[in-house]
């Protein structure tokens, strides 16, 4: 249940009144790829957003914040962990409590994804399926992520990445890819203006 956003409650999870506004204004809702709510905040170099609790104090988790502000408080001990596996993403519905143990059983369950050899889905023992493309594409797309940051968010190197963003694997256009790569240079730059603001409802 979403929790009523007051600055009680804020105050009462260790966030200044501000905290819920200044949230809100750095997520942006990607317009597709399987709702991911994305990050545009500072990030940590393994691709997890950061945001200040209170302007000089402790660095919180963004999904971690997101969780807070949208499911209400995180029992002592548990994670919040992704079920779409996309560090930068903030939406509550990818969301889910677990333990380290469940954490780390998830992450086997899922394993590692390679670039290399046959290209695309020919290649049996790639990982990446093609909405992932598409979400390092758009991602690329926006400028606001670097090959190298990409590269940690995503769990594989740099030149796997340039593979990807050039076409020389997967090469082949994704479903809608174009339009929406356009659509995201656009909002990219309205963003940089400020006059895109995502809401938290």
């Amino acid at each position: 249940m979403q929790p009523i956003i007051t600055p009680e409650y804020l105050t009462s999870q260790g966030l200044n009144k501000t905290f819920n506004k200044r949230f809100w204004s750095k997520v942006f809702i990607m317009p597709y790829d399987r709702g991911c709510w994305l990050w545009l905040g500072t990030t940590f170099p393994n691709g997890y957003g950061a945001i200040k609790a209170k302007w000089d104090w402790k660095c919180w988790l963004a999904h971690r914040a997101a969780w807070t502000l949208c499911r209400g408080p995180i029992p002592e001990g548990m994670l919040v962990c992704h079920t779409c596996d996309n560090p930068p993403c903030v939406n509550p519905d990818h969301l889910f409590l677990g333990t380290h143990l469940t954490n780390s059983q998830d992450k086997a369950s899922k394993g590692r994804w390679g670039l290399t050899g046959a290209r695309g889905e020919s290649n049996g023992n790639n990982k990446v399926d093609p909405f992932t493309v598409i979400r390092i594409r758009w991602l690329y797309s926006t400028g606001l992520y670097s090959q190298d940051k990409l590269a940690k968010i995503f769990g594989t190197c740099q030149t796997n990445i340039s593979s990807l963003v050039q076409r020389k694997t997967w090469p082949n256009k994704l479903s809608f890819e174009i339009a929406s790569a356009q659509r995201a240079r656009r909002e990219a730059k309205r963003l940089e203006s400020g006059t895109i603001h995502a809401s938290s409802a």
